[in-house]
């Protein structure tokens, strides 16, 4: 048996993931302990799993140290495949609290929930750094002593410690892995810069593979970006998750500015078509017989005015159109 921690800022989300509240990971939940948390209950008696309910109790309690960034604790104790058989709930729930008080993870909330994966059997188990009275539970040298109590358990209920790939298999279940998150942050921010409203987004990343649901959190709404990763494995990350300027609102603001941006565009074309008008009314104007000059063997003075030479100049620049002294002005203006 081995043990990962992960640790956040964010209860709902990972209950989100532990309890599958919305379905999104396919996975088999079964809650198998609970401390100090409210749980909705359905008619039948049955819990339900309300990952938004749930997570107000924790966040509650978590506010009484809110210098404390990152309050979730998220442990995963997994076995290899070897023990899938003898692995029922109870036994998880035994070990479960076995592990914790031998980490002396006391006087706080938890929730153990089972997922029933054969090819790797394992639980969840989400606690509050912030204990009951508002203290902060102890993680001092954390991994050492998670080390020596995962080699006791493995003797004691006689499990199989696990070879180094399976170890490193389990880890890339059960932690998103770096580059899939980096990966999908840049796809979904390029989808975002070629869509034209909310809707477009949404169609435009399906059709790369990526399920984007709009949700309610704590009365706000959000998104949520539903990808699979190369090992095959679904995750799902909320927008901020992935990049500030992936939040819902944030999103909306980029959609808000964009058509502002192409509004504005089209009171500039009058404009530059009655520009064009102009031009070609100067064209034609300055294309009549009576608006040329013979430019052809013209013998210039040996004496010219500034205003003669101004006129030549203006002459020679003008090309086919012949633009004179006179009708300077108005070329500098169109110019």
């Amino acid at each position: 048996m081995y043990a990962f921690i992960h640790q956040g800022a964010n209860f709902a989300g990972a209950l989100d993931y532990i309890l599958d509240s919305r379905g999104v990971y396919d996975k088999s939940v079964q809650l198998i302990g609970a401390e100090g948390v409210d749980i909705p209950l359905s008619p039948d008696g049955e819990p339900e799993f309300d990952a938004d309910s749930i997570a107000v109790s924790f966040q509650i309690q978590a506010s009484m140290r809110p210098q404390i960034s990152k309050p979730v604790q998220h442990l995963i104790l997994s076995c290899p495949p070897a023990d899938k058989e003898k692995m029922t709930p109870g036994l998880w729930r035994s070990i479960a609290q076995e592990y914790m008080q031998k980490m002396h993870i006391k006087d706080t909330q938890f929730i153990i929930a089972s997922h029933g994966e054969k090819d790797n059997p394992h639980i969840h188990i989400i606690y509050n750094k912030v204990d009951n009275d508002g203290h902060t539970v102890n993680d001092g040298n954390f991994y050492y002593r998670s080390f020596k109590v995962c080699r006791e358990l493995t003797l004691k209920y006689g499990l199989a410690w696990g070879k180094g790939k399976e170890i490193s298999n389990a880890q890339n279940i059960h932690r998103p892995i770096d580059s899939v998150k980096k990966n999908a942050a840049k796809l979904i921010t390029e989808t975002l810069k070629e869509s034209a409203n909310m809707e477009d987004f949404k169609l435009r990343l399906l059709g790369k593979g990526v399920m984007t649901l709009e949700v309610m959190r704590s009365d706000r709404p959000g998104l949520l970006f539903n990808i699979i990763g190369d090992n095959g494995r679904k995750y799902a990350f909320s927008g901020s998750q992935l990049n500030k300027n992936l939040s819902y609102s944030k999103v909306q603001s980029f959609f808000r500015k964009d058509c502002q941006t192409k509004s504005q565009q089209k009171v500039e074309t009058p404009r530059a078509a009655e520009y064009v008008h102009k031009i070609s009314k100067v064209i034609n104007i300055l294309s009549s017989p009576s608006q040329k000059q013979e430019s052809s063997g013209q013998q210039h003075p040996s004496k010219e005015t500034k205003e003669q030479r101004e006129a030549r100049y203006w002459e020679e620049q003008s090309g086919a159109l012949n633009v004179t002294f006179e009708d300077r002005r108005f070329v500098e203006i169109i110019h």
